[in-house]
């Protein structure tokens, strides 16, 4: 029988520990803020060497991975994070939308 993702998540927490788990998340992050800083110093490099790019979506699959482990430990339901998402993503379109309001302004 297939485990599903979460089957395996929750294998996962209960055969390392939260607390490992949470460091591994940690260790995660820190691997994809390096990957990105990389990338960032070697963008030109980046369209010859698609490593770089590479390196960064293997490292955000591994974030992500950890961070499904971090909402069942806390018990966060996905629909919570969703709403939350939606609100963010909202207030993102109005600071996009004031902020070319402002840069027309300054044009004129």
């Amino acid at each position: 029988m297939k485990q599903t993702n979460n089957e395996i998540f929750r294998e996962a927490i209960e055969t390392f520990g939260e607390d490992n788990q949470l460091f591994q998340l940690c260790e995660e992050m820190a691997e994809l803020i390096k990957a990105v800083n990389k990338w960032r110093r070697n963008k030109e490099l980046a369209v010859r060497y698609p490593a770089y790019v590479e390196d960064v979506a293997e490292e955000i699959a591994d974030v992500e991975i950890m961070i499904e482990q971090l909402q069942m430990i806390l018990e966060i339901p996905h629909n919570e994070i969703y709403d939350i998402r939606i609100k963010k993503i909202e207030r993102l379109k109005q600071r996009v939308k004031e902020r070319k309001e402002h840069e027309s302004c300054d044009s004129t």
